[in-house]
């Protein structure tokens, strides 16, 4: 009977060791799963800010392309004066003579 006593707690100390340890690892795992969580979220964050930083960049180049193409515009662009002639009356082109066929 001693022995079996023995063998029983000793069988009883490795099972309470074990359970120690599970909660251990499973406190440790609980940790980590906490510090991967915010760990996503603070790279979720970082994301959304360098994708706005992204977008605010590509319409700041696509305004100064517009810009720069409306002065090259303004620079080429011509002003022609026509006859002052009332408004709504075009200007007649100078008839030419034309040659009737024999």
């Amino acid at each position: 009977e001693r022995e079996k006593y023995k063998s029983l707690s000793k069988v009883s100390m490795a099972s309470r060791s074990l359970t120690s340890s599970d909660e251990k690892l499973r406190a440790e795992v609980k940790r980590l799963h906490g510090e991967l969580e915010k760990c996503h979220k603070s790279w979720e964050k970082k994301f959304a800010i360098l994708q706005q930083s992204m977008f605010a960049l590509k319409e700041e180049s696509y305004l100064r392309q517009t810009l720069q193409k409306q002065a090259s515009q303004i620079h080429v662009a011509t002003v022609s004066y026509s006859n002052d002639l009332p408004p709504g009356l075009l200007p007649r082109r100078a008839s030419s003579n034309v040659t009737k066929p024999l």
